[in-house]
């Protein structure tokens, strides 16, 4: 497991990034910086694919997606901790955006 780390942490990096990205619009609200960094997840993917087989990347994809995901929770909630209040909401809804995205 230690041989797939980079790529674990990769992916939890591209998917914290990603759902801190989305929040910042580009083009009057078209886009988002999140558009931009989010198809690097396709890529570790296929590296990982490339070099160690399918079974080793399926596992990076899920524990990397998977600590992304919890990291961007807890990152948001820091953030939207009392001084926002009600749009608190606007994480957890990236968050799972992002997992239906993704699979």
């Amino acid at each position: 497991m230690t041989k797939l780390l980079p790529g674990v942490i990769a992916m939890a990096t591209i998917v914290v990034a990603s759902n801190i990205l989305v929040q910042f619009l580009l083009l009057d609200g078209l886009l988002t910086w999140g558009a931009f960094t989010y198809p690097f997840a396709f890529l570790v993917t296929d590296l990982m694919n490339r070099i160690y087989g399918p079974a080793a990347a399926r596992r990076v994809v899920f524990v990397g997606f998977v600590t992304g995901i919890i990291c961007s929770l807890i990152g948001s909630q820091i953030m939207f901790d009392s001084e926002y209040g009600p749009y608190a909401a606007v994480a957890f809804r990236v968050a799972v955006g992002s997992g239906i995205a993704f699979l």
